[in-house]
């Protein structure tokens, strides 16, 4: 994955060989199924504003090298949108902290689709995949000093987390 996309410090290359997990069903709608895998799949190092604005897009880039298109003709970040994988595009902005109006152009809103695939993942007993991973969401935390922006994932016991990869701040 490129540095522009990821923010992180260098391109980081992504060999989808690597991968010797197993997949599970985890939808069946009317024509189609939709899969993950129980393992992980690699590494993702993401930082910055790039890697989270961009978090939906580069995991849903990731999982399209999987795409086998005897099976599937699309493929998703597990978290993001079903009916719309790209996903929002809003911009932040917050009614209670006037410092993050100056940055409000440039972060997008956090995300909640993530809880779909989390309640499905445990439904299909898939929910401690071993192994972290990410989630395709966002979650912003505010205070009246600073606003983090994050990542979700989740942890190798199936509990969704957020981790940290940019914050903007009231003394910048």
């Amino acid at each position: 994955m490129a540095m522009a996309q990821t923010g992180y410090t260098s391109d980081q290359p992504y060999n989808t060989g690597d991968y010797t997990g197993k997949w599970k069903v985890l939808y069946v709608d009317t024509n189609k199924i939709e899969i993950i895998s129980e393992g992980s799949v690699g590494n993702l190092y993401l930082q910055g504003k790039d890697g989270y604005n961009n978090l939906v897009s580069t995991l849903n880039t990731m999982s399209s090298y999987y795409i086998n298109t005897s099976y599937a003709n699309t493929a998703r970040g597990v978290g993001s949108n079903r009916t719309d994988p790209a996903g929002r595009s809003e911009l932040f902005t917050s009614p209670f902290y006037a410092y993050i109006e100056q940055y409000a152009n440039d972060y997008i809103k956090n995300d909640s689709y993530y809880m779909e695939d989390i309640t499905a993942m445990e439904n299909a007993n898939t929910k401690a995949l071993g192994e972290k991973y990410w989630l395709a969401g966002r979650d912003v935390v505010t205070s009246s000093t600073a606003a983090n922006f994050n990542g979700r994932y989740v942890l190798e016991g199936g509990t969704s987390t957020s981790y940290y990869l940019m914050s903007v701040s009231s003394w910048r």
